[in-house]
C-alpha cells in the first residue's frame, strides 16, 4: 500500500512538473513569436478586406482556448461600406474576436486558423432603398505568394451576437439575438455539410410596419449540404422550435433562387395561446389551450436586394378550446381558417381570416376579417354575435374595468387603418363602418370611477361617421336617464380626431347629482390632494332637458325643462324653468371652465312664490345664525343677477362674489329674533332710553318678537365680500321699522335701526277731538349695531339721526316753496317747485305722555275732558322735567345721550 502511494505521489509530482514545464515553454514560445504571429495575422486579413478595421489591442494566449493558441482581437469595429452612401454606422462590432490555431504551429511557424469565436458582438446587415448593401467589405486577392498564416476554419462559436437585417427596399426588418450558436463545416472544401445549432431570441420580425413575431424564444437545429461551386444549399435537416411549437424547414437555395417549405402540423393550441400571451407570464399561466393548429408556408422566388421572394401561408384551428383556469371559463368551438400572402404582382400584402367563430358561455362571435397593406395596416371585416360581458370580463381580466356585465348583441362591418401600429396604435382611422348594437341590462364601472352605471338598455346604430342612440336607458344607484338623439362625428371621436357632438333629448323621472359628484374636500381628505375641475373639450352637447325631479345634496327641484349647450369647456343654459320651495324659478346660466385659471358662473334668475322659511332651512340658513328658518316666513319673488368666481378646484372666492338681488317678500313675519332681544336689552342698559321709555320696553320687546308685514322690498347687493342692505321700511301691523346696513362674509356687521317713539306705547291716546292719529312725523329712536355678529356692540345712532333730519328739512323746504308758489305765486319760473295740493288734509300730531311712576291709564273717549287735559299737562311737564334732568346729567358725565327727533 505504501509502495503504491509512493508511485502515485511520484506520478503527480512528475505530471505537475511536466505541465509546468510545457506551460512555461509555450509561454516563452508565444512571447518569442508574438510579434510575427500578429504581423502574419494582420497581413493575411488585409488581403481579403477592403475596409478599415479598428482594433483596440491584440493579445496572444492559450490557457483560455487550450489545446489551441489564440489571437484575441479586442473591441473590433467595422463601419458600413456602401458603394455611394456615406454612413458612420456600425456593420460589425465584437468585444472579443478569437482566432484559434494549433500550439504546435508555433514551432513550425505555419499558422492555420481552425476556430473563430466572438462574444458580445453586433452584426448589422443592411440594404438601402436603392439596393446598395453595407457589407461590401471583401476584395479579391491578387497575392499569389505563400503565407505562414492561413484560414482553415471548421468551427464558428457565437455568444450573445445581436443580429439585425434591414432591407429598406423590401421593407423587411429582422432583429435577433444568437444567445449561443455553433456552426461547423469544412469551409475550405468545395462541397461539405454545414451544421448549425443555436438558441435564438427573436426580438422582432417585421414586414413594412406590421410586426409578425415579437419577443419569442426559439431553437434552431440545421444541416445543409453546401456546394460552393454550384452555389447550392440543400436542407438535410431543418428543425425550428418557436416557443415549444415545432416547425420543419425543407427545400433548397440555388443560384440566388429560394424554394423552401415551412410546416407545422402538430402545433399545440396551448403553446400557441401561451406564445401569444408570453409578454405577461402571469396571464400565460392563467390559461390552458386544447386542440391542434396547422400551419403551412411556402417561400419561392429570386433572392435579390430589392425583390422579396413570394411567401404564402395557410393556417387553421379546428374545435379548439382555451380555458381560463381561475374561473374555469372556457372558449369552445374555436374554428379559424386563414392565409397570408406577401406583396406580389401589384397585390398588397394581406393576412386573411376566412372564418372565425367561437363560443364563451352565453356568448358567440363569428365573422371574417383581413389585414391588408402592411405598410399602412388596415383591418376590414364583418362580425356579428352576442357577448356575455361578465364572462368576457372575467375571462380576459380587462385591467381598467371594475365592473362589466350584461349582454351586447351586435352586427357590424368595419375598416380600421393604423398609421403607425407599432409605436402609436392609438392613432387610427375608421371608415366604411355600419352596424347595430343592442344593449341588454348592461352594467359598467371603470376602475377609478365612483359611479356604477347599470340597467343600460337600448340600441345604438352606426352609419358612416355618425351614430344614433335610441331609447338608451341608464340607471345609477338613485338616478335614471333616458337618451334619444344623434351622436355626430362618433367615428372621428373614437379615432381621436374630433370632439363628439351629442344632439339629444335627456329625460328622467329622478336624478340625484350626488351619484355623479364627489366633494373635492372629501377627495382631498381621502387622497391628500384636490382635483382640478375640468370640463371635457372632447364632447359637445346640445340637450333638451325634461327632468321630473332632481336632487342635489339636500336641494330638491321638480319639473325641470330647459336647453343645455356645452362646447369648448363652457356650459350654457340659455333658458330653463323649474319648481322648488313652493314656487318656481326661470332664467339662464353660463359656466366657463378656465382650467388652472379657475372657473366662473354668471346668470340671471327670476323667481316667484318661493317659501322663505323652506329656503332658509334648505340652504342651512346661509351659514349664519342671526336669522334662522324658524324666525322668518313669507313668499318671495324677484330677480337675481349673479357672478361667481371659483379657483381651479372649484372652491368659491367669496371676495369676488357679485349678486344683485331685487327681492319682494309678501305676507311675511320675523319672530323670536335674538337680535331684537339684544336691542331691548341695550335699551334697558342705557339710562336715558330706560328713563324715556320706562316700562314700555317690555311691551316694545313683545312687538319686536313678532313682526308681521304685508310687503318687504329691497335691492340687496353683494360685492367685495360684503352684503349691502339699502335703507328699507318694514311696515307691520304692530309697528314700523327702518333698517339699513352691511354684513361682511367674515361676520363683521354695521346695521342701523330706527323706531317711531310713539309705537313703543301699547295704549292709544285720545283727546277731546277723538283718537289721536299718526301723521308719520313722530319722534324716532335711532340705534346702531356693529362689530362681530356673535358679539355685537349697540349704540345710539347720531349719524343716522342727523342724516334723516337733513332729509326732512329738505322736504320741508320743498313743501314751503310749493305752498308759496300755490298761494302767493312765487317761484313761478322754477320748474323744480311743484304746486301744493291744498285739498290734502293735515293729520293731527299725536302727543305722547309718559308717567315715570305708572303705566298710562286706559283713556276712554267718555272720560272727563278737563280731567284728561289736566292729567295730560301734568304728565307732559313731568316728562320734560325728567328728560331735561337726565340730559344735564349725561352731559356732566360726558356720556352719550338719546337723540329724539320731532
Amino acid at each position: 500500500m505504501k509502495k503504491s502511494w509512493r508511485i502515485i505521489k511520484k506520478t503527480l509530482l512528475w505530471g505537475s512538473f511536466v505541465s509546468l514545464f510545457l506551460v512555461t515553454l509555450i509561454t516563452i514560445l508565444l512571447k518569442i513569436y508574438e510579434k510575427d504571429i500578429k504581423q502574419y495575422a494582420v497581413e493575411e486579413i488585409n488581403k481579403y478586406l477592403a475596409v478599415k478595421v479598428d482594433v483596440q489591442d491584440i493579445e496572444i494566449g492559450f490557457l483560455s482556448s487550450f489545446p489551441y493558441a489564440s489571437l484575441n482581437f479586442q473591441k473590433v469595429k467595422i463601419l458600413d461600406n456602401y458603394e455611394t452612401i456615406e454612413s458612420n454606422d456600425t456593420l460589425f462590432y465584437a468585444k472579443n474576436l478569437y482566432l484559434s490555431f494549433s500550439i504546435w504551429d508555433i514551432y513550425n511557424e505555419n499558422y492555420k486558423v481552425k476556430n473563430v469565436e466572438t462574444n458580445n458582438a453586433v452584426l448589422k446587415i443592411k440594404t438601402a432603398s436603392n439596393g446598395e448593401i453595407n457589407y461590401n467589405i471583401t476584395k479579391p486577392t491578387t497575392d499569389t505568394t505563400s503565407s505562414n498564416f492561413e484560414f482553415a476554419i471548421d468551427l464558428f462559436k457565437l455568444y450573445d451576437l445581436d443580429f439585425e437585417y434591414v432591407n429598406l427596399a423590401t421593407k423587411q426588418f429582422y432583429y435577433l439575438t444568437l444567445e449561443k450558436a455553433k456552426i461547423k463545416g469544412n469551409f475550405n472544401e468545395t462541397e461539405y455539410v454545414l451544421s448549425a445549432v443555436s438558441d435564438v431570441f427573436i426580438k422582432q420580425l417585421k414586414t413594412n410596419s406590421f410586426s409578425i413575431i415579437n419577443e419569442k424564444n426559439a431553437h434552431l437545429d440545421l444541416k445543409l449540404n453546401i456546394n460552393t461551386k454550384s452555389q447550392t444549399y440543400h436542407f438535410i435537416k431543418g428543425d425550428l422550435t418557436l416557443e415549444e411549437m415545432p416547425f420543419k424547414i425543407t427545400g433548397s437555395v440555388k443560384n440566388d433562387f429560394i424554394n423552401l417549405s415551412i410546416n407545422g402540423d402538430q402545433i399545440d393550441l396551448d403553446n400557441l395561446s401561451k406564445s401569444i400571451l408570453n409578454n405577461s407570464i402571469e396571464m400565460a399561466k392563467a390559461y390552458r389551450g386544447e386542440g391542434q393548429v396547422s400551419f403551412k408556408a411556402k417561400i419561392i422566388g429570386p433572392i435579390e436586394s430589392t425583390i422579396m421572394p413570394s411567401i404564402s401561408a395557410s393556417f387553421s384551428i379546428n374545435n379548439g378550446k382555451i380555458t381560463q383556469l381561475e374561473k374555469n371559463l372556457t372558449i369552445t368551438n374555436i374554428n379559424v381558417t386563414g392565409k397570408y400572402n406577401n406583396v406580389q404582382e401589384m397585390k398588397p400584402e394581406a393576412l386573411v381570416f376566412d372564418k372565425m367563430s367561437m363560443n364563451l358561455l352565453g356568448s358567440y362571435i363569428e365573422g371574417t376579417t383581413q389585414l391588408v397593406d402592411f405598410a399602412v395596416p388596415t383591418f376590414k371585416g364583418e362580425i356579428k354575435g352576442e357577448l356575455d360581458l361578465l364572462s368576457f370580463h372575467e375571462f380576459f381580466h380587462l385591467p381598467d374595468i371594475k365592473t362589466l356585465s350584461g349582454h351586447i348583441v351586435f352586427n357590424t362591418t368595419y375598416a380600421i387603418q393604423f398609421k403607425d401600429i407599432q409605436y402609436n396604435p392609438q392613432i387610427f382611422d375608421i371608415s366604411d363602418t355600419r352596424g347595430e348594437f343592442v344593449l341588454k341590462d348592461v352594467a359598467y364601472q371603470g376602475l377609478t370611477d365612483n359611479v356604477l352605471f347599470q340597467k343600460i338598455n337600448g340600441e345604438v346604430i352606426i352609419n358612416g361617421d355618425d351614430a344614433a342612440a335610441k331609447n338608451i336607458s341608464i340607471h345609477t344607484q338613485n338616478s335614471d336617464l333616458l337618451l334619444n338623439g344623434a351622436l355626430k362625428d362618433f367615428i372621428p371621436f373614437v379615432e381621436g380626431n374630433s370632439p363628439l357632438g351629442l344632439i339629444a333629448t335627456l329625460e328622467s323621472d329622478y336624478i340625484s347629482l350626488n351619484d355623479f359628484l364627489e366633494d373635492n374636500k372629501e377627495h382631498a381628505d381621502r387622497t391628500g390632494e384636490q382635483v382640478t375641475f375640468e370640463l371635457t373639450d372632447a364632447i359637445s352637447l346640445n340637450l333638451d332637458l325634461d327632468v321630473k325631479e332632481l336632487d342635489w345634496e339636500n336641494h330638491q327641484y321638480k319639473n325641470i325643462k330647459g336647453k343645455l349647450l356645452m362646447a369648448d369647456r363652457k356650459i350654457k343654459i340659455p333658458w330653463f324653468n323649474l319648481a322648488t320651495l313652493g314656487g318656481d324659478i326661470a332664467g339662464n346660466i353660463i359656466l366657463d371652465n378656465f382650467l388652472e385659471k379657475g372657473n366662473a358662473i354668471e346668470g340671471k334668475l327670476r323667481f316667484n312664490g318661493i317659501n322663505v322659511k323652506e329656503l332658509f332651512a334648505e340652504w342651512n340658513n346661509f351659514d349664519q345664525s342671526t336669522i334662522l328658518s324658524e324666525n322668518i316666513s313669507g313668499n318671495a319673488k324677484g330677480q337675481i343677477d349673479i357672478v361667481l368666481v371659483f379657483d381651479q378646484y372649484f372652491n368659491i372666492d367669496m371676495d369676488k362674489v357679485w349678486v344683485d338681488n331685487k327681492i319682494e317678500i309678501l305676507n311675511g313675519s320675523l319672530t323670536n329674533l335674538s337680535t331684537m332681544k339684544e336691542i331691548t336689552a341695550y335699551m334697558r342698559s342705557n339710562k336715558a332710553l330706560k328713563m324715556a321709555l320706562n316700562k314700555h320696553i317690555n311691551n316694545f320687546e313683545n312687538k319686536l318678537m313678532s313682526i308681521q308685514f304685508e310687503t318687504l322690498q329691497n335691492d340687496i347687493l353683494i360685492e367685495n365680500g360684503r352684503i349691502n342692505i339699502p335703507k328699507m321700511d318694514i311696515k307691520s301691523s304692530a309697528m314700523d321699522i327702518t333698517l339699513a346696513g352691511w354684513h361682511d362674509f367674515d361676520n363683521t356687521i354695521d346695521y342701523h335701526f330706527s323706531f317711531r317713539f310713539r309705537e313703543l306705547k301699547t295704549i292709544p291716546e285720545y283727546t277731546e277731538f277723538g283718537k289721536v292719529e299718526d301723521d308719520g312725523l313722530g319722534w324716532k329712536i335711532y340705534l346702531a349695531m356693529s362689530g362681530n355678529i356673535d358679539d355685537p356692540t349697540y349704540s345710539l345712532d347720531k349719524d343716522s339721526r342727523n342724516s334723516t333730519m337733513k332729509e326732512n328739512m329738505t322736504a320741508e323746504k320743498s313743501t314751503a316753496k310749493s305752498i308759496l308758489k300755490s298761494e302767493l305765486g312765487l317761484f313761478k319760473k322754477d320748474t323744480t317747485v311743484k304746486s301744493f295740493d291744498t285739498e290734502k288734509k293735515a293729520k293731527t300730531v299725536e302727543f305722547i305722555m309718559y308717567d315715570n311712576e305708572q303705566e298710562v291709564e286706559d283713556l276712554n273717549p267718555k272720560t272727563d275732558k278737563k280731567k284728561q287735559a289736566s292729567g295730560n299737562k301734568r304728565q307732559t311737564n313731568k316728562f320734560f322735567e325728567k328728560l331735561k334732568a337726565a340730559e344735564e346729567k349725561e352731559k356732566a358725565t360726558q356720556k352719550e345721550t338719546i337723540k329724539i327727533e320731532q
